[in-house]
């Protein structure tokens, strides 16, 4: 596959982005907005803007991990397959710590720390698959059960983490299983039938 072409307005743009770089790493600030692959939208995703980093081989730097769309944060790359393959690992055995936090406004949650049961199901939009709320009784209905506090807030907004996180994503009733479904479930404040627990 023939890599894509990017603008000079792209280059500009994705080196913007870089928070860490090295000789075996590039570490991005991805924005909301930008899939990190094969996106719903006829646009770059920020794997195809990685071609601004390729070596004069043609070899560039590889997505360690993803972030959906809408999902502000940190992405890591690695330069080569080896560097990839073990930051591959590293992240598989859960020997790198991710954190997550949601901007919410307007105000903080009520309660400002608790818990949020919601039904989620995975939804596909060309090769692009997230989490989305959904009804209960929805027959793709996964159970999801985040805890979250308040870290700060004003009358606009708040900062909210998960509080000791358990992220389940299972078929009703709920099991055990886990998934990152903090963006999905964060957006269940916003949606009837929510259900709260302090």
């Amino acid at each position: 596959m023939k890599p894509a072409a990017l603008s000079p307005e792209e280059i500009e743009f994705v080196r913007s982005l870089i928070l860490y770089e090295d000789g075996e790493v590039i570490a991005l600030n991805k924005p909301p907005g930008l899939s990190s692959q094969g996106g719903r939208i006829a646009a770059h995703t920020l794997d195809d803007l990685l071609v601004a980093f390729a070596k004069p081989s043609g070899v560039r730097p590889r997505l360690v991990h993803r972030l959906d769309r809408d999902t502000s944060g940190v992405i890591l790359t690695a330069r080569s397959q080896p560097g990839a393959a073990f930051l591959g690992k590293a992240m598989m055995g859960r020997r790198v710590r991710k954190t997550y936090f949601a901007l919410v406004a307007p105000g903080a949650p009520d309660p400002r720390e608790g818990a949020i049961e919601a039904a989620l199901r995975k939804e596909s939009q060309g090769r692009e698959a997230y989490m989305k709320v959904c009804p209960r009784d929805h027959p793709d209905a996964l159970a999801s059960f985040t805890r979250y506090r308040t870290l700060a807030a004003s009358d606009t907004a708040a900062l909210v983490a998960p509080g000791g996180c358990i992220n389940y994503a299972s078929t009703w009733p709920r099991s055990a299983a886990r998934s990152p479904a903090i963006p999905a479930t964060a957006a269940s404040w916003c949606s009837p039938g929510r259900r709260f627990r302090g």
